[in-house]
Parts: structure tokens; C-alpha cells; sequence
């Protein structure tokens, strides 16, 4: 089980971000969430990333697509389950 999501970039955000003129208007962020730990390395999250590539190219509105990449080995919950904060 997974999750990609995509959105367009907008100016108030690169200019926020002091990026604007840096990452051209209309560019695409990327999340990608991947399932259990199990079903990695069967290539689901390139192939993902690579359908949705095809995608933005075909419809010629996506001068730029970006994500940045985190496994889970650097993630720690925020809170327990009963609510208590962690670490």
C-alpha cells in the first residue's frame, strides 16, 4: 500500500521559500509513501514516480518535478498511541 501525492508550486510559496526565479512557475512537488518495510525493493515507488512523470509530460505542463527522499529509518513518531510524546 502506498501514497503519492502531487501539487503545483505556487509563487507566494517560492517566494516564501526565497526561491522564486530559481524553480521555474508551474513545477510539480512530489510526496511518495511507500508501505510495509516488506514490500520494498520491488521497484513500486520508481515505477510511481515514473508514471506520474509520463503524465506531467504528456499534458506539457511541468517544466520541473521535485521530491526529496526520507526512509523510515530517519522518521520517529511524534507521539505514542496513547499520546504520550516520544524522544
Amino acid at each position: 500500500m502506498g501514497y503519492l501525492r502531487w501539487q503545483r508550486v505556487r509563487p507566494e510559496e517560492l517566494v516564501a521559500a526565497g526561491l522564486e526565479g530559481a524553480v521555474p512557475e508551474g513545477s510539480v512537488d512530489v510526496d511518495i509513501l511507500l508501505g510495509e518495510k516488506e514490500a520494498s525493493g520491488r521497484g513500486v515507488g520508481p515505477r510511481a514516480l515514473e508514471s506520474l512523470v509520463e503524465r506531467l509530460r504528456e499534458e506539457g505542463a511541468a517544466p520541473l518535478v521535485g521530491t526529496s527522499a526520507c526512509s523510515s529509518k530517519h522518521l520517529r513518531p511524534l507521539a505514542t498511541t496513547t499520546g504520550e510524546k516520544s524522544g
